[in-house]
């Protein structure tokens, strides 16, 4: 089964809730993800959609650094 664009976004932004602010939480979870599915741009999307989750922007939470820092965990963690 093939894992569409909708799902796949629905599932980074769930995933950002339950990750939350967490950029090891969400490195550990990419890093599996990109290993189980690598076919998908995980990361990249990811960092598309954390530039509008509104709950990081009411944080005032440095986006930037926080896909940075995920992207490292997620290397690290593999």
């Amino acid at each position: 089964m093939a894992i569409g664009t909708t799902d796949r976004d629905l599932l980074i932004t769930t995933l950002f809730e339950m990750a939350g602010e967490d950029p090891s939480a969400m490195g550990r979870i990419l890093a599996r993800l990109e290993v189980r599915f690598p076919a998908i741009a995980w990361r990249a999307r990811g960092v598309v959609l954390a530039r509008t989750h509104q709950p990081f922007i009411d944080a005032g939470l440095s986006i930037d650094w926080w896909t940075a820092e995920v992207g490292r965990y997620a290397d690290g963690f593999k």
